[in-house]
């Protein structure tokens, strides 16, 4: 705004200290005062738009940036809750495979046990019928 009115001052003494051909006569002090007067309030007026038109913007970033902030905080929140729930699933996997692995090792421990008993029986079965062949061979 100084600098506006000292242009406006320099502008004025420049003028009446040089005068061209094509410049004309001097008008009245008092309406060129008011034509100055008023494009001073008319700038003045302009210059108090932009400014609340600044603050505006201002205020629209600063409630754009609060939101973005909220946002991200509540990705940060959600990112978080789908780890847990996704090493809470690994753990429940692991457990059943370790679950379903010992079940498993079990039935096979048993079906060993079976087999080892239908082996022993089948020697012993074996064994005996030998055992009378030699008894009945040797009798004879």
């Amino acid at each position: 705004m100084h600098k506006t009115i000292s242009t406006l001052e320099y502008g004025a003494k420049a003028k009446c200290i040089v005068r061209g051909p094509h410049t004309p006569i001097k008008a009245d002090d008092s309406s060129l005062d008011v034509v100055l007067g008023s494009r001073i309030a008319a700038m003045d007026q302009f210059i108090c738009k932009l400014q609340m038109e600044n603050k505006i913007r201002e205020k629209e970033k600063n409630e754009a940036h609060k939101q973005l902030m909220k946002k991200e905080e509540k990705i940060a929140w959600l990112r978080a809750k789908l780890a847990e729930a996704e090493e809470k699933k690994s753990e429940e996997i692991n457990m059943k495979v370790n679950e379903r692995t010992n079940m498993l090792k079990r039935e096979l421990e048993k079906n060993i046990e079976e087999c080892q008993k239908m082996a022993d029986q089948v020697v012993e079965m074996e064994t005996r019928k030998i055992e009378e062949k030699i008894l009945t061979a040797g009798g004879s």
